[in-house]
């Protein structure tokens, strides 16, 4: 089994409440039970930002109105996200994390295109 978080490029980042394991090759529906909502955070202490995961079920069912969100909090600004994404699939959320890194490592580049 490969877990999500072994398979990321944290770019300086650190890997903080690793409160679950997801497993990139098991069928979601298999794994509700080890999903909660604060999952995991990636603190980026130059940029002064934090990529914090998160999973909000219906009731531990996979149904249309479970999803992940992966915010990026910029200057603690936990109230206003610089950005958010919701995510319905183990799959899309390893990408939605990469994206979020890409973004938040380019600050003061001007290469990103969230800003």
């Amino acid at each position: 089994m490969v877990n999500l978080f072994d398979e990321l490029e944290l770019k300086g980042g650190r890997l903080f409440n690793t409160n679950s394991i997801i497993w990139l090759d098991v069928d979601i529906k298999h794994q509700l039970l080890n999903f909660i909502e604060d999952i995991a955070r990636i603190e980026f202490e130059q940029q002064n930002a934090i990529i914090d995961i998160g999973y909000y079920p219906t009731d531990f069912e996979v149904t249309d109105h479970h999803y992940f969100c992966v915010r990026v909090i910029v200057s603690e600004n936990w109230d206003l996200p610089y950005y958010e994404a919701k995510i319905k699939s183990i799959e899309n959320l390893k990408n939605e994390i990469e994206i979020s890194i890409s973004m938040v490592t380019n600050f003061g580049t001007g290469i990103s295109s969230f800003q």
